[in-house]
């Protein structure tokens, strides 16, 4: 069993209340912010779920998002770096098909994001376009287009990140995430507070059902479809 499943098991024994993950891109202010919230929130007796120290050598990097996924309260540091990540995007995109997302996501917005600005939320989209064309015309240019099942899923995950960006960060947006200087000033103490309520719904690795997951596929796979079809052709 890898690490970080044993310490939710752990955890979720001890105190009848499953463990926090924290979601962020790698570096700059995030990882600073990271640091001191891991320390606070470990101190006040809470279980804190992150790569760099739960994920051990030889892990499943794409295990390890997928759980978040199904995390039942999950911090998210919002970023620009975070907003054109691969691996951050496939983890928030994780979330929010898993159902309860606005219960289940806790953000702290950095400035850079610019998430409340109609015009740079349209640049991410135009980004995340982007990635979908040049990893398109990348595959296209195979002489054989056999043997790339791995490739093509990657192009696949790039359509749902773009198919559910809109949504995604509108929420995110509309939510009140205080800003990080408040956070910092008092300690996390209002983030502390909000992770401590109850939550009325299941750990989603508990109560995930089939016909739950392939609905949730099949309404991704079409969004997919428009989404490349649309920026493909365009």
């Amino acid at each position: 069993m890898d690490d970080w499943r044993s310490e939710i098991e752990n955890a979720t024994v001890s105190n009848n209340e499953p463990a926090v993950y924290i979601s962020y891109a790698w570096g700059g202010d995030s990882e600073v912010i990271v640091n001191k919230l891991d320390k606070e929130l470990q101190e006040r007796g809470i279980t804190i779920i992150r790569d760099k120290k739960d994920l051990g050598y030889r892990g499943s990097i794409k295990g390890f998002m997928e759980d978040i996924g199904l995390g039942n309260k999950i911090i998210v540091i919002l970023s620009k770096n975070y907003l054109k990540s691969y691996n951050c995007m496939f983890e928030l995109s994780q979330i929010y098909k898993n159902q309860d997302f606005r219960e289940r996501i806790f953000p702290i917005v950095l400035e850079d994001s610019k998430i409340y600005e109609t015009r740079k939320r349209v640049k991410y989209i135009k980004y995340w376009d982007k990635q979908i064309k040049g990893l398109d015309k990348d595959l296209k240019s195979l002489n054989l287009g056999v043997n790339i099942s791995q490739l093509q899923q990657e192009l696949n995950d790039y359509g749902i990140i773009r198919a559910t960006f809109d949504e995604i960060v509108f929420v995110l947006k509309d939510m009140n995430a205080l800003n990080p200087e408040i956070h910092r000033n008092e300690n996390f103490e209002s983030l502390y507070e909000a992770l401590m309520e109850p939550t009325a719904f299941k750990n989603k690795a508990e109560s995930s059902t089939d016909s739950n997951i392939s609905d949730a596929i099949v309404g991704f796979n079409q969004k997919l479809t428009e989404i490349k079809d649309e920026v493909i052709s365009s």
